[in-house]
């Protein structure tokens, strides 16, 4: 990066940490620390607190499904609450030992755990994850806690278009990178789509935005992205490897393994070993097998 552009993405820090602290101080701006906060009160402070003590006797007792409706009550009050954060993942922790034959199965657990650890132990190797996601629910990332709604996140936006009026191709693309490593999807979207209006030629502000897409989950509009990109006779075979295994990664989120299998496959025709094509490609041909079975 050139020394302008880091200048210019320190002033832009600089402009959004000052519209933070004295341009919306207003408790309703996504840019203020309010939003973000416990709630407030004695009232409800009081009704944090209660059902807090509430969960944490259920888990000492091993009611943990009743534990955790007790914390994700909590978590709706109070998304950014680290105390139910840290007993949803202690209950984890517990189910997870308890899944893997490492703890004692509680009082009752009977068949269906048994049931459930042997499914678990035959299938691929993210599946502990995936089932305790399914049964605790995905956890809030840092952009669904930072943004607790729909409003929030839009005036976020708005203050950052302000603030990124002028600026270059480039300092948007910058800008994007950073937001997408702090997993600010949707911020990271729009940084992306703003620098491909900018300069519809820059392939790398597209592939940014495909890639922005795919850590969002949207596989379709990812597909959309990467379609013209594959399509772009002037591309080089190394980038087009990369829009490659993006539209296996695109695929795969819109559930088409079929399609999927064929994008890895052709990625680790051009290069074997391509960062972790082939644990994909196994993974998909699982679940295309698993797919076709049930219908």
């Amino acid at each position: 990066m050139s020394e302008i552009t880091k200048s210019t993405i320190v002033d832009l820090g600089d402009d959004l940490l000052q519209t933070r602290t004295t341009e919306r101080p207003k408790p309703e701006s996504p840019l203020a620390p309010e939003t973000v906060s416990e709630p407030s009160g004695p009232a409800a402070t009081d009704s944090i607190e209660e059902l807090l003590l509430n969960a944490k006797i259920q888990i000492r007792e091993d009611f943990l499904e009743d534990a955790k409706k007790t914390l994700r009550r909590v978590m709706r009050m109070s998304p950014g609450n680290l105390a139910a954060r840290d007993r949803l993942e202690e209950i984890q922790r517990i189910e997870i030992k308890r899944l893997l034959g490492q703890d004692d199965q509680p009082t009752g657990g009977g068949f269906r755990a048994k049931k459930k650890k042997a499914e678990l132990v035959s299938d691929d190797g993210d599946s502990v994850a995936a089932a305790l996601e399914r049964e605790l629910g995905p956890a809030p990332g840092p952009e669904a806690t930072q943004f607790p709604n729909d409003d929030a996140l839009a005036a976020f936006l708005g203050n950052l278009e302000l603030l990124l009026a002028g600026a270059s191709t480039q300092d948007r693309i910058d800008l994007g990178i950073g937001f997408l490593e702090m997993e600010f999807y949707e911020v990271a979207v729009r940084m992306f789509r703003g620098a491909a209006a900018a300069d519809p030629g820059d392939r790398r502000a597209r592939g940014l935005l495909a890639t922005a897409w795919v850590a969002k989950g949207n596989g379709f509009e990812a597909m959309l992205e990467i379609e013209s990109l594959v399509a772009d006779q002037s591309a080089p075979s190394e980038e087009k490897i990369d829009y490659g295994y993006l539209a296996g990664r695109a695929q795969e989120l819109m559930g088409n393994f079929e399609m999927a299998i064929r994008w890895y496959r052709a990625v680790l025709q051009v290069q074997a070993g391509y960062r972790d094509a082939e644990d994909r490609l196994r993974r998909c041909v699982k679940l295309a097998h698993v797919k076709r079975v049930e219908t």
